[in-house]
């Protein structure tokens, strides 16, 4: 995994977080609040077939905020985020914070200064070397490519079945079902949040969620369950 070097810290941010994998690896330094312990989504990675990715706008154009653990936060994203930031290892969280908070109003200078008044911080256009993304493939510099990135979960997940046979997941199980195990077992069912809100957190519309994440789970266990009453 040396090429993708924070793999389990990004699957951590898939499954209790909820993110899309193009808003995982938009994700940026200066996007990780750590002071409100949460996440700004402003951007998702794009990345067609046989060219160059590029950070593109989130999906729906829904800007939010997701929560994420304080022990991922602060012991997987903070090293990470130091060494962006040229700050030592020893630094305090408020120096990264007050760094953060300094290059967020560089690019809000940037910005105002610029004709297009569709620009903010968050997406003012910086050379893609500079941009501090936490998820990178090391060989590239860049996000990595979907193909990759599904070869490297399979992987894991192969690698979780042959030593520890007991938690191993189905074999069908694919990347973006940590996106639902987000929603329902995690923002639903551990925190007690209101459907309303987890669609909030997802960027997504309330009626998507019920369709995708509510709906779908428990109207097929009640179908099941109705036609095996008399067998």
């Amino acid at each position: 995994m040396t090429r993708l070097p924070l793999f389990g810290t990004k699957m951590r941010v898939a499954g209790f977080g909820g993110l899309r994998l193009g808003e995982q690896n938009a994700l940026r330094a200066i996007d990780v609040f750590f002071e409100h312990g949460y996440v700004h989504v402003n951007g998702s990675w794009i990345t067609p077939r046989s060219q160059t990715g590029f950070r593109g706008p989130v999906k729906n154009h829904t800007l939010h905020e997701v929560p994420l653990p304080k022990s991922l936060m602060q012991d997987e994203l903070l090293p990470r985020v130091k060494e962006f930031l040229g700050l030592p290892a020893k630094a305090s969280l408020q120096q990264v914070v007050n760094a953060q908070e300094a290059e967020r109003q560089r690019r809000a200078a940037l910005e105002a200064r610029d004709k297009d008044k569709n620009l903010a911080w968050w997406n003012y256009p910086i050379p893609p070397a500079d941009e501090w993304r936490l998820f990178i493939d090391t060989a590239t510099g860049l996000p990595v490519k979907p193909e990759m990135h599904n070869e490297r979960w399979h992987r894991v997940r192969a690698w979780v079945e042959a030593n520890d046979p007991d938690n191993a997941w189905p074999r069908t199980i694919v990347y973006r079902n940590l996106r639902h195990h987000a929603a329902t077992k995690w923002f639903h069912d551990e925190l007690g949040e209101p459907w309303e809100v987890v669609a909030q957190y997802l960027g997504d519309k309330f009626t998507t969620v019920l369709n995708h994440d509510v709906r779908a789970g428990e109207d097929a266990l009640r179908n099941s369950v109705s036609k095996l009453t008399d067998r």
